[in-house]
């Protein structure tokens, strides 16, 4: 499962860091568990040596890479999402990549980016297009940036997976050491929606008796934008889950039939009563995973894990140290020609 985390606050799709965490996301919303187990979060990352070059933007207009030129005004550009040398860091690893692909004949299709962000969207609970782009605006973050970095993602897959290499043993001792993590609880899926009053909450029956949709009468009885935006929308809990449901509602959706509207349920909370309809759309029984329903998925995810913390740093530390990378000074008042010219430092 590709690692959605850290979008935000590590962004650096390419990141000369400590750990490659390709790409990078914050924790998604909760709504939409995915049908799947989730293999756990174990990091192991592989150090990339950062050349001196990159180690500072003070002074500097601009760097050339393998005869590419990388301007301040790129860096400038990419400030929103992150600062100071990583950006250049970003830049240049991205030029890398993009040049060995190039000169490879490697190319990304539309189609190929399509079918990766819709994994990635389905793995989150992001499958729903308007809660796809509320998700991306609670980050500052657009479209065209997510389907860019998935690009780039999808790129580094066809160049380097050739050299990634799993064993049924690997595979094995990874499902014995984490087999708690391939448990899925119980679950149901349900809509909901709230009022204060007892007789709001039978006027909403009323309404749904008589035939109206039960998202609509949601949005209608909304207070707020924000409630309007997910009111009847569907919710996804799973037994154990925190914070938990009170023990009378999480009874009720766990016994109810699918597609049947259930309520009002009442609930106090601060001293304050609300009354509560459901409408079930669906549930899971609880199930152990065994090695063989799980191999594929695990395969799947150590693949991952070595080609962003093992296989992409290597390459990234090869391609580095065999490039060239020159710095060009920013000009401060008048210089000679000699020091209007590209700087090289090593290489």
């Amino acid at each position: 499962m590709i690692n959605f985390r850290r979008l935000v606050k590590s962004n650096v799709l390419l990141g000369l860091t400590a750990v490659v965490p390709a790409l990078l996301w914050v924790t998604a919303p909760a709504r939409g568990q995915t049908a799947n187990p989730a293999p756990p979060s174990v990091t192991v990352g592989r150090p990339v040596h950062i050349p001196k070059q990159l180690e500072s933007i003070s002074g500097v207009s601009g760097w050339v890479v393998n005869g590419e030129i990388i301007t301040m005004k790129e860096v400038r550009d990419r400030a929103v999402e992150f600062s100071g040398p990583y950006i250049v860091r970003d830049l240049v690893a991205a030029t890398l990549l993009h040049q060995e692909a190039k000169q490879r004949g490697i190319t990304v299709t539309d189609a190929e980016v399509e079918a990766k962000a819709k994994e990635m969207r389905q793995e989150q609970g992001l499958s729903d297009d308007a809660t796809f782009e509320r998700f991306l605006a609670s980050q500052r973050k657009t479209k065209a940036w997510f389907y860019d970095k998935v690009r780039d993602y999808v790129l580094i897959e066809k160049l380097l997976s050739d050299k990634v290499h799993v064993s049924d043993r690997e595979v094995e001792d990874f499902y014995n050491r984490f087999r708690q993590a391939y448990y899925r609880p119980a679950s149901v899926s349900y809509r909901a929606m709230s009022f204060s009053t007892e007789a709001a909450a039978q006027e909403a029956l009323a309404e749904l008796r008589k035939g109206k949709s039960f998202q609509e009468i949601a949005k209608e009885h909304a207070t707020t934008p924000v409630e309007k935006a997910i009111a009847g929308e569907i919710t996804t809990y799973q037994k154990g889950q925190q914070p938990a449901l009170p023990p009378e509602i999480e009874a009720a959706l766990f016994s109810a039939p699918l597609a049947q509207v259930i309520g009002p349920l009442k609930t106090t909370y601060r001293g304050k009563d609300y009354y509560h309809i459901f409408k079930v759309e669906s549930k899971r029984d609880e199930h152990q995973f065994t090695l063989n329903e799980a191999k594929e998925i695990i395969r799947a995810e150590i693949r991952r894990r070595k080609l962003e913390e093992e296989v992409y740093p290597r390459w990234l530390d090869t391609a580095l140290s065999g490039a060239s990378i020159e710095v060009i000074p920013a000009n401060k008042g008048q210089k000679s020609t000699q020091e209007q010219q590209p700087q090289k430092s090593g290489g």
